[in-house]
């Protein structure tokens, strides 16, 4: 009984950092994605002259074109032809804005600076410049 005791507490000694750490990872492989795919969508409306949106949701960030007074248009490529989204990973959400919109100089058409939380982290998205930090 001891033995059994020793091991599961070596074993929950070993086990518990390594899933923290396994989840800071996953927030920061998230965040970083998140962060590329704001500035593809950025560089994309300033370089084609048109406006771009970046929805957001609990699980998911996609890019798009801006429609006719909305953000339903074609989704937006990414450098590689495949769509432009980012999946949150599992036990990680997504918060805070859930719509970003360049417009065709790239710039964000909300004058304030927004914030997306990923999980405990954050970008920014300066208001002026459209810069992601």
């Amino acid at each position: 009984m001891v033995v059994v005791m020793a091991v599961v507490a070596l074993v929950a000694v070993l086990a518990l950092p390594r899933q923290e750490e396994r989840t800071g990872m996953a927030q920061r492989q998230a965040r970083d994605r998140l962060r590329v795919l704001l500035e593809h969508a950025r560089d994309s409306a300033h370089a084609q002259r048109r406006a771009v949106c970046v929805n957001l949701n609990a699980t998911r960030a996609w890019s798009s074109y801006a429609a006719a007074g909305g953000c339903g248009g074609a989704a937006l490529q990414a450098p590689d032809g495949s769509a432009s989204l980012v999946d949150a990973p599992s036990g990680i959400a997504f918060g805070g804005a859930t719509l970003v919109r360049f417009d065709a100089r790239g710039r964000p058409v909300t004058a304030v600076d927004q914030t997306i939380v990923v999980g405990t982290l954050a970008l920014v998205v300066t208001r002026e410049t459209g810069r992601v930090r």
